[in-house]
C-alpha cells in the first residue's frame, strides 16, 4: 500500500513525547527497568465502576452487588428452565 511504501520505519522520538493521551505511555527502557521489565501500569480509571466513589460506604457496594447477583441468579434460573 501507499503508507506501507511511505514508512521508512523511523520513529521521531520528540513527536512521540509530545503526545498527550492517557491511554498511552512514552516509557523508557530505564523507566520499564524500575518497574522490573513489567509494562503493567494497572487500570484505568472507570467513573462506571462504583469503587471509585470514595463516599459510597462498603457496606452499601455489598448490597448493591448482593441485588445484581440475585438479578443475574434469577436470569440464570430462567435459562435453565428454558433448557431444562
Amino acid at each position: 500500500t501507499e503508507l506501507t511504501n511511505a514508512y521508512d520505519g523511523t520513529i521521531d522520538q520528540q513527536a512521540r513525547e509530545s503526545i498527550s493521551d492517557e491511554r498511552w505511555s512514552c516509557l523508557t527502557r530505564e523507566q520499564i527497568t524500575q518497574k522490573n521489565d513489567s509494562l503493567d501500569l494497572g487500570l484505568m480509571a472507570d467513573a462506571s465502576v462504583s469503587g471509585n466513589n470514595p463516599d459510597e460506604e462498603p457496606l452499601d457496594i455489598a448490597r448493591e452487588a448482593a441485588e445484581e447477583l440475585k438479578a443475574i441468579h434469577q436470569e440464570l434460573e430462567k435459562i435453565i428452565e428454558l433448557l431444562g
